[in-house]
């Protein structure tokens, strides 16, 4: 019976914890720059626009660095 307990208690931290690990990568574009960049934090900066179609955010870089393939506002400079 103890073990039960012990296993849902592992399995609830789990459950929990696992959003705090989650990464998020964006792709911005600086307002006099022509080039896009991913970064791994969101930026609060003004001179820099996230650059995202659809407000997504990615999870690995090579996603943003696919999405950014596909962005117009990368692709068209």
């Amino acid at each position: 019976m103890r073990l039960a307990y012990f296993l849902s208690g592992l399995a609830f931290l789990g459950f929990v914890s696992t959003p705090a690990f989650a990464e998020e990568w964006y792709i911005v574009k600086e307002k006099d720059a022509k080039t896009c960049t991913i970064v791994k934090e969101k930026p609060t900066v003004e001179t820099t626009t996230i650059v995202n179609e659809d407000g997504v955010v990615y999870t690995t870089e090579t996603e943003a660095q696919e999405g950014m393939k596909k962005t117009k506002i990368c692709t068209t400079n």
